[in-house]
Order: C-alpha cells, then sequence, then structure tokens
C-alpha cells in the first residue's frame, strides 16, 4: 500500500494508540498528525492506577494541522481533565483543581481564566456534611458559540458568557418542560445543541421519582 492510499484510509477515522506514552507511539502519533491532520480522533491507551495518574503522564502541547509544535510546553501547575479545541484557534482546558483556561492559541492570548468552583460546589444552605463536595464534572468543552460548556452530573449545563463574564444556566433539571428552563431559545442557532442537552435532562428525570414536583405544582394550581 503506497502513503497516497494509507492517507486516504486514515483520513476522517478513529485511531487507537497502545502504550501512548512510550517513545515509539510519541514517534507514530507526531508522525500520523504531520501527515494525516484530517484524522477524526486518537486515542491514547495507557496504564496508570487512575485517570488522575494518567493525566498527570501528559503535557499540554499544542501542534499545528502540519505536526509542528506550535508553541512551547504549557506549563499549568495542575493535571488536565477536560481538553476541548475549534476551529478558531480556541483551546479549551479545565485542570484537576477546577481551574478553567480558553485561549486563542493562533494569536497566543488567554481569553479566559476562571474556576469551576462556584458550579462545583453545593448550596451550603441546603447541604450537609454526608453531600458535601459531590457534584463531579460531566463534560467541560467549547459550545457552538466558542464559550465554555459545563455538564455536571446533576445534569444542570452551565455556558460562561464572555460578554456577561458569568455562568448562565442553561439546562437543569427543575422544571424541562417550561419555555423558561433556559436562557436558550430552541429556535435560535444554538436550539440543536440545547436540545440535546435538556433531552439528557428528561432522561434524567424520568429514572427519579416525581412525586413530590407534581404534588407541588398541583397545590399551587389550588390556589
Amino acid at each position: 500500500m503506497d502513503l497516497g492510499s494509507i492517507l486516504h484510509f486514515l483520513e476522517d477515522k478513529s485511531i487507537l494508540v497502545t502504550g501512548a506514552t512510550g517513545f515509539l507511539a510519541k514517534i507514530f502519533v507526531e508522525k500520523i498528525l504531520r501527515v494525516q491532520p484530517n484524522v477524526k480522533k486518537l486515542y491514547l491507551l495507557l496504564r496508570a492506577a487512575d485517570d488522575m495518574s494518567a493525566m498527570q503522564r501528559f503535557n499540554t502541547e499544542v501542534y499545528t494541522k502540519c505536526g509542528r509544535r506550535a508553541m512551547p510546553t504549557m506549563v499549568m501547575g495542575s493535571a488536565a481533565v477536560f481538553i476541548d479545541c475549534d476551529e478558531s484557534w480556541k483551546l479549551l482546558l479545565v485542570t484537576r483543581n477546577g481551574s478553567l483556561y480558553v485561549w486563542d492559541i493562533f494569536n497566543r492570548k488567554c481569553l479566559l481564566l476562571d474556576s469551576l468552583a462556584s458550579l462545583i460546589t453545593p448550596n451550603s444552605q441546603s447541604d450537609n456534611s454526608k453531600d458535601a463536595g459531590k457534584i463531579k464534572v460531566k463534560s467541560a468543552k467549547l459550545s457552538k458559540s466558542g464559550f465554555p460548556l459545563v455538564v455536571l452530573a446533576t445534569h444542570n449545563a452551565y455556558l460562561f458568557d464572555m460578554s456577561l463574564k458569568c455562568w448562565l444556566r442553561v439546562a437543569d433539571d427543575r422544571f424541562s418542560a417550561s419555555n423558561f428552563s433556559s436562557s436558550w431559545n430552541f429556535s435560535s442557532a444554538h436550539g440543536g445543541e440545547l436540545a440535546d442537552l435538556q433531552i439528557d435532562v428528561r432522561k434524567f428525570l424520568a429514572r427519579k421519582p416525581g412525586w413530590s414536583r407534581s404534588i407541588c405544582i398541583l397545590t399551587l394550581w389550588d390556589f
């Protein structure tokens, strides 16, 4: 098989690389990025005690589509747990300690430095010592609008508005059937993305007992 056939075969394909921190695997990954930048996804498999120790074995390095390193290794001071990028050279990174970064890699500029503490810390008035600190982050990525989008294990979704400089709750489990349960309109350009989030919320609610919510609504109607 010639090089052209190999490049065509790898285009838009997902590739699994075992022993990802080894010398040969590192060369292989760099070669793939250099000769075929249109690979769909690279899955890097390595042996580690847990997720955190696995992430600590990777450095934050940025490569161009030609496979060249775009800038020196980025040192965050804490292991990365979520990484995402888009076609406009925006890079999102969430560290183990909850720090959130968004960079414009092309212009080498930090667009956002914030923390997820306000999202993952339970309400001090409603939580107890048993449930405190239990909220986990399910995913963190760049939305289609280019803003950070965080989904928690509670199935609440938050979007950081770069103009308002604050988090907006765009999907929650309070009353997902209401038109006012989100700050996004279904008919907007982001409707598809929002719809997926709220469908996820509805599936989550379907597995939870709903008697308390129904009683509350009926009581309001009685008045």
